[in-house]
């Protein structure tokens, strides 16, 4: 099929306007449908480890004291 092909099935079936370009991006994966970013990929690795490390890290740990201030 191609892409045009793709766009006015869509169209048809659908009842939305999707232009080619769109769909030649979402063939070869540059375009996300629902604009959102793309997976992690979350293999143990050093920096994954640090990451989460440091995540971690700045959480309060038990019994430390924190005091915030306010300006009035």
């Amino acid at each position: 099929m191609s892409y045009s092909q793709i766009s006015g099935r869509i169209a048809r079936e659908f009842d939305i306007k999707i232009s080619k370009a769109t769909v030649l991006r979402w063939c070869r994966g540059t375009n996300n449908t629902f604009n959102r970013m793309r997976k992690v990929a979350l293999d143990p690795s050093p920096a994954l480890a640090y990451i989460i490390g440091a995540y971690f890290g700045t959480l309060q740990q038990p019994g430390m004291v924190t005091t915030a201030t306010t300006s009035s």
